[in-house]
């Protein structure tokens, strides 16, 4: 009988594309994606019926965005941020003009500009290395926390909810970062929730 608490198990299905094995008793996943890599995941549970289910549900989560040409690995929020920037800057330099239909473009500030740079150090320092699919209300939660030991401000969060959602708006514009975007859409409304939620804490505390 399997011990759910030793190492050294392990079992390939799919053509042996997914392999699922213990690593300190700890289920894991390796799945092949192609071009001789493979994508690991932690599947967190010491019981084996647990864990096929899991891995089942991580292979066909990877097929899914194989078959609709979405990227395998999730971006790191840094990425994100990098780009989202980049793009900020781009605007900064170009200036206010004016498109062919007389419609104002896009246009970033200097101070805008000063001010989304100060928030990004914020996210960067707490959880810049993570997977944007990964950021969840539980992590945002605890940075609001983590903010308030530090350098206690609602307002930071809250300009996190609009910058996150104009970076939704602009990634939208571009068909392969529609899924990004919409992440960066759902991440900014629960900012924006956890804003409001204080918000009445100190009414009520008033």
């Amino acid at each position: 009988m399997f011990d759910e608490k030793a190492d050294g198990y392990e079992e390939l299905t799919h053509d042996g594309k997914l392999r699922l094995y213990t690593r300190n008793g700890i289920f894991q996943a390796r799945a092949y994606i192609g071009g001789r890599r493979y994508l690991t995941k932690s599947l967190k549970t010491r019981k084996l019926d647990d864990a096929r289910a899991k891995a089942e549900y991580f292979w066909y989560e990877i097929q899914i965005k194989q078959d609709n040409d979405l990227p395998v690995r999730g971006k790191k929020l840094k990425d994100v941020i990098a780009e989202y920037l980049k793009l900020r800057k781009t605007q900064n330099q170009r200036g206010l003009k004016k498109s062919p239909d007389r419609r104002s473009q896009e246009y970033t500030s200097d101070q805008n500009l000063r001010q989304m740079e100060r928030v990004s150090k914020f996210w960067l320092e707490y959880c810049g290395s993570r997977s944007v699919e990964t950021i969840d209300n539980a992590v945002l939660t605890d940075f609001v926390a983590w903010r308030r030991d530090g350098e206690p401000s609602l307002g930071a969060v809250a300009i996190c909810a609009s910058r996150l959602m104009n970076a939704a708006e602009q990634l939208r514009t571009l068909p392969r970062y529609q899924p990004l975007a919409e992440q960066l859409e759902t991440m900014s409304v629960k900012c924006r929730a956890l804003v409001d939620a204080d918000s009445v804490e100190f009414d009520l505390a008033a």
